[in-house]
């Protein structure tokens, strides 16, 4: 038990640890943290809606065939 308990306890503070960093850079590069953040919305909701359109289309052709 003592060896998973130590694992957890470093998991936590590593995750504490990247929590801080993101808000720090958030804080000190608001423009810069918001364009990354509109870019990797963009490129998340761009294959969505590209993945929509190609299972319309192929629905429609299932519809002929």
């Amino acid at each position: 038990m003592e060896p998973n308990t130590d694992r957890l306890y470093w998991t936590i503070g590593v995750i504490m640890i990247g929590a801080i960093i993101v808000g720090a850079a958030k804080v000190a590069f608001p423009d810069l943290f918001d364009g990354v953040v509109s870019y990797m919305k963009s490129q998340i909701l761009g294959s969505a809606l590209w993945t929509s359109k190609l299972s319309s289309l192929y629905s429609g052709f299932k519809l002929l065939g």
